[in-house]
């Protein structure tokens, strides 16, 4: 099997793609040039391909010689996206559509798209929330998500699969990505740093550990006989920014200070995802507590 993955030289691409490559998988990597170079050594053996996303040049080139192509790319994220609707619709929505329809010129089969668990549904009237509840986003972010997975739903010839990603965190975060709560707090925490908190500390979302998320996406891009739509991919479980805190605090053992800042309006109160449906198309569900979680990525770190 032969899977693209754009945006592969992220926090979620990275660990995706040296799953693959360790099932025996051909794997083409789609990034920008300087992030490619980070990670030459840490993905041995897979293909590398300058696309310098948004701009998608050198993208028919490789979709005729995959099976698949998994779309992690993405120019904004929740705070980032508030700045410039215009904007996230370019280089997102844009991008991402005329993504779809060179993989329908290719002949391209499948495509899996990282979605977003936590900014689709906005503030829901209930938990945990299921792919059939109304969807009324808060942030740009949201929206853009939401809107690319309509446009794939048109699809005829191509097997779009729109995966609503849960809160995730791993230590490739601890390198310095944008988000991810868990791994900022627990940089913050190891050089005494303050953790800024927007609010009071009671939002609440639905964290998942990067192993399970990999191998969700993995089993996704594997199965044949998964239909096209979107599909939740969450431990159904939430937690607080105070419960975080505390785990961090109890693990780490370091009482960390806390600076409480004003809340945000397009921060979602509270989000917990129902992974039911994806558990009835393919043999998945999280492996990973939350201080399982944390324990494995404090361990990695501190392996390097």
């Amino acid at each position: 099997m032969k899977i693209a993955v754009l945006g592969g030289a992220g926090f979620i691409g990275v660990s995706i793609v040296k799953s693959l490559l360790l099932s025996g998988v051909e794997v083409f990597v789609l990034d920008r040039e300087d992030r490619l170079q980070r990670v030459e050594l840490i993905l041995d053996g897979a293909h590398f391909v300058t696309i310098k996303y948004p701009n998608l040049n050198g993208i028919d080139a490789v979709l005729p010689h995959v099976d698949c192509l998994v779309q992690l790319a993405s120019t904004t994220h929740p705070a980032s996206s508030m700045k410039s609707m215009s904007f996230d619709i370019e280089t997102n929505v844009l991008s991402t559509v005329k993504l779809l329809e060179a993989a329908e010129k290719t002949g391209l089969k499948k495509m899996v798209f990282a979605s977003s668990g936590g900014a689709i549904y906005g503030a829901p009237t209930s938990l945990p929330v299921h792919e059939d509840m109304r969807c009324q986003p808060l942030s740009v972010y949201g929206v853009t998500k939401l809107s690319i997975e309509n446009y794939l739903s048109l699809s005829s010839t191509v097997n779009c699969i729109s995966l609503r990603i849960a809160n995730p965190y791993g230590a490739y975060q601890l390198k310095g990505a944008k988000v991810g709560l868990i791994a900022a707090f627990m940089n913050s925490i190891k050089n005494g740093h303050a953790l800024e908190v927007w609010g009071d500390g009671s939002v609440i979302r639905d964290y998942l550990y990067i192993d399970d998320v990999v191998e969700a996406v993995n089993l996704v891009c594997f199965s044949e006989d998964i239909q096209q739509g979107a599909y939740n991919i969450g431990s159904g479980v939430g937690y607080s920014v105070r419960d975080i805190i505390n785990a961090l605090a109890q693990i780490m053992d370091k009482e960390p200070v806390v600076r409480y800042m004003a809340s945000r309006a397009f921060d979602v109160p509270e989000i917990v995802l129902d992974a039911s449906k994806i558990r009835e198309a393919i043999p998945w569900k999280p492996r990973f507590c939350l201080n399982d979680g944390i324990e494995q990525m404090l361990m990695l770190a501190d392996s390097r």
